[in-house]
């Protein structure tokens, strides 16, 4: 039991030695014939003792300014429209040239925004609330749609892919008496 309490006590003042040891040297530096500059806890011909300040540690951590938080509008993705009735290519069968077209929009319109349905390059529906559209009188023979979002100044903001159809209609002979 005392040869334990006498070994802790020796580890207590060796480590302490080991510790407050460091804190009492004294550091020399010279400059050899080459320009080479040389540190040493020993003194050597030529050199200069240093002064050491003792270290010092900041009382707090230092302050960071907290940046301000910028905030942008959300970034709306582009408006994306499709005509998805009738179909590329789809035949029409009807006597009275009637068709309805179906467009899809992946966001609603915005206020000042006009949905635009074209048949063979000319304009032929606007709305800003509906995405069907009710044709009637379409002659007989290929036709082209395409939908287009404009804006309040009339700036195409989105195209649709064109969309070709047939029409097709009873044709009947006029028999001559």
């Amino acid at each position: 039991m005392v040869l334990q309490s006498l070994n802790s006590k020796l580890c207590i003042i060796v480590l302490l030695t080991l510790a407050v040891n460091p804190l009492f040297a004294e550091i020399y530096q010279w400059v050899d014939s080459q320009g080479v500059i040389h540190f040493s806890d020993l003194s050597h011909e030529g050199a200069i003792k240093l002064e050491l300040s003792s270290v010092s540690y900041p009382s707090s951590s230092p302050k960071v300014e907290q940046q301000k938080e910028l905030r942008f509008p959300p970034i709306s993705k582009p408006t994306e429209i499709a005509i998805v009735q009738p179909e590329h290519e789809a035949t029409i069968r009807n006597n009275l040239g009637e068709l309805i077209v179906i467009a899809k929009i992946n966001q609603p319109l915005q206020t000042k925004e006009t949905l635009v349905l074209f048949c063979d390059g000319k304009i032929i529906k606007k709305t800003r609330t509906k995405s069907t559209f009710i044709l009637k009188g379409i002659d007989r023979g290929a036709h082209e749609l395409v939908l287009k979002i404009l804006d309040e100044q009339g700036k195409v903001l989105s195209t649709s892919k064109a969309i070709v159809f047939f029409m097709h209609k009873a044709f009947r002979k006029k028999v001559l008496y």
